[in-house]
């Protein structure tokens, strides 16, 4: 059921109310799954609506958000910055969970989810990034156009036409500025959590490299990357939804235990959803799986 938590902002001072939908655990031992949308999307995505069908069916609890300026939330989108929905995200998942989540993050949801984690070590157990776009306003920054750059001088943002919306994105001077005080890619990223990265390599808007970097740069926990050799951007076929279920069930069922320098492909043994058990699967020469653990 929807809900609101209303937030102060950090900058202007305004209340805003962030809206999120938490269907509770079925009992004290089960886990929460939150999911972070990504940029101008929300918590009615199909990937969002998905884990939270999974979640009902093994009794995990789902928490759903979107943060300011986005769907059903208050707030202006081009108030947004990285930091402000970062905020929006702590806040909520402080005022209603009382365990450890897993976080699963998709495109810049996924940099949220990584943030998210320096920021609450103690009560994220896990993180899955989907297409997880982080530092993604500093490849914003460097594509600019001589147009864009003089949008962004004089009038402090430029649009561009995307194919996921029939409005243009609105990228402002202070989103882009903002972005540069959370970015990841220049240093090692201290986790003490499993981290699992699904990344298409078909991906127009996130370059599948971007992945690899990232999974070289999460030390110490067991950091999972899978490349999908067709996947796109999005990863809402019926095939990249149920490989998704199975990292999630995989790293809550056994926290992701894996052995030091191992490097694995294709799918390793995992659990099968109870109430699919003839899933559609991704084959092995779809899916590259790579392994590492330790520092680099």
């Amino acid at each position: 059921m929807l809900d609101y938590l209303t937030r102060t902002q950090d900058l202007s001072g305004d209340k805003t109310p962030i809206a999120y939908d938490y269907l509770r655990p079925a009992d004290k031992n089960k886990p929460v799954v939150v999911f972070l949308p990504g940029f101008r999307s929300d918590m009615m995505g199909t990937k969002a609506l998905f884990l939270a069908d999974m979640c009902l069916k093994n009794g995990y609890g789902c928490l759903r958000l979107d943060y300011s300026g986005h769907g059903q939330s208050s707030g202006e989108f081009e108030d947004g910055s990285i930091g402000v929905w970062l905020e929006d995200a702590l806040a909520v998942v402080d005022a209603v969970l009382d365990r450890p989540c897993y976080v699963v993050g998709s495109s810049m949801g996924g940099w949220i989810a990584l943030l998210m984690a320096l920021a609450r070590p103690d009560m994220v157990a896990g993180v899955v990034g989907i297409a997880a776009a982080p530092d993604f306003t500093r490849d914003v920054l460097a594509q600019l156009t001589p147009a864009q750059k003089t949008d962004l001088a004089g009038q402090g943002y430029f649009e561009v036409e995307t194919p996921y919306d029939d409005r243009p994105y609105c990228f402002t001077k202070r989103l882009l500025d903002e972005g540069e005080t959370h970015c990841l890619l220049d240093r090692p990223i201290s986790l003490s959590m499993p981290v699992t990265l699904i990344q298409g390599m078909e991906d127009s808007d996130v370059d599948w490299h971007k992945s690899v970097r990232l999974a070289q740069l999460i030390t110490p926990s067991c950091a999972r990357l899978l490349l999908i050799e067709k996947g796109d951007h999005r990863l809402s076929r019926t095939e990249d939804l149920k490989l998704l279920r199975r990292e999630i069930l995989q790293m809550v069922r056994s926290s992701a235990v894996c052995s030091v320098g191992s490097t694995a492909t294709g799918h390793p043994d995992m659990d099968h959803d109870q109430d699919d058990p003839h899933p559609e699967e991704l084959s092995q020469k779809d899916v590259r799986c790579f392994i590492r653990t330790g520092a680099l």
